[in-house]
């Protein structure tokens, strides 16, 4: 295969640490397909970080790129105007990408004529385990022409339908695509959004008239890593969520029972999300704030949306008690006890370890 086609590899950086930048640009320099540019968007780093990126980016095809803090929808939408390649992709500077994952892209997009190629990720919790290598076994591709795409929104929002297959699954991030550089000018991130604006994204670009195909294979290694801002969020995380939540309820189609059962799924994750960040610190060291945004999100859309009589009516059994539950608003008190009783079983499973190892 000839390699006519240009990448451009955005990354956006944010004090990213040397050790985990050095191991991500060395994964995309070592590409098998060799005609690709590397555009590095530092968001406003502290000078140290920013040094430490003027030390790595020293190649012919790599860039440098400093902009005030903005987030990441806005560097990567600087990125995006940078761009010099037929086709963009996006990886993060702590994450790994297979050795083959532009030459197995550049194959598809080459195959299908597709203007979003997306491929699948592999997540890992110990970074010493992964492997950049693809995993291909009875590699399945799927082509979605524009009247098709309809089916690919619901496994972009819930965590239910997502596409899985072994050895990774198909993330609802930005990663492990390929996107056509005319495209993702027409999208671009909403920067007013700060998270799941890539979910946001993806589904604004499902709504054009394009074709896209979907490859089972794992070209992308995203580690859980416990620093990252995926992890440590702030006490209104709930407001930051309901952005995100309002701007999907626009874009979806929520008469369709299978986007709207991704959307309610969704919901739940959201939530979830919010007591353990939000609400769970709040209750420690500010019990009147704690009140005051737990009622907010009892009186929010998305409560209602859980709650309402038409998701009572789709759900199944287990769900319709989870849902009941939430209209007592008992739903989390019972996660919370479940949480501790979790806890004190561990901490009684460590004491018994502890004092067989002293016998």
């Amino acid at each position: 295969m000839e390699n006519k086609i240009l990448i451009s590899i955005v990354v956006p950086c944010y004090n990213a640490k040397e050790d985990l930048l050095v191991e991500a640009l060395k994964s995309i320099r070592e590409q098998s397909y060799k005609s690709f540019e590397i555009i590095v968007i530092d968001d406003g780093s502290a000078e140290e970080y920013h040094n430490i990126l003027v030390k790595h980016i020293d190649r012919e095809n790599e860039r440098l790129i400093t902009i005030d803090k903005s987030g990441v929808s806005e560097a990567r939408n600087i990125g995006i105007q940078e761009a010099r390649g037929d086709y963009i992709c996006f990886i993060d500077a702590d994450d790994l990408v297979s050795s083959d994952f532009l030459s197995r892209a550049v194959f598809y997009q080459q195959l299908t004529d597709a203007d979003f190629i997306i491929g699948g990720v592999e997540q890992h919790q110990d970074r010493s385990e992964i492997k950049c290598s693809t995993l291909r076994n009875q590699t399945i591709y799927q082509l979605y022409n524009a009247s098709d795409l309809a089916l690919l929104v619901p496994h972009f929002i819930g965590s239910k339908f997502m596409i899985c297959f072994p050895g990774g699954y198909i993330s609802r991030g930005p990663v492990a695509r390929l996107i056509r550089k005319g495209l993702a000018n027409k999208i671009g991130f909403d920067k007013t959004i700060t998270i799941g604006e890539d979910l946001v994204w993806n589904q604004r670009i499902l709504r054009e008239e394009i074709r896209v195909c979907v490859v089972k294979e794992c070209w992308y290694h995203y580690w859980s890593n416990p620093e990252s801002k995926t992890h440590k969020q702030d006490d209104f995380i709930f407001f930051e969520l309901e952005k995100q939540i309002y701007a999907l309820w626009d874009i979806l189609d929520t008469e369709e029972t299978m986007v709207y059962k991704s959307l309610i799924e969704h919901h739940f994750e959201s939530l979830h999300t919010c007591w353990d960040l939000c609400l769970s610190k709040l209750k420690k060291k500010d019990k009147k704030k704690y009140r005051e945004t737990a009622e907010y999100i009892y009186k929010s859309k998305i409560w209602e949306a859980i709650c309402c009589k038409r998701t009572y009516k789709i759900s199944t059994m287990k769900r319709k008690i989870v849902i009941l539950l939430c209209r007592m608003r008992g739903y989390f008190f019972l996660l919370a006890m479940k949480d501790l009783l979790q806890r004190i079983i561990m901490k009684r499973q460590a004491v018994k370890k502890s004092e067989s190892q002293i016998w």
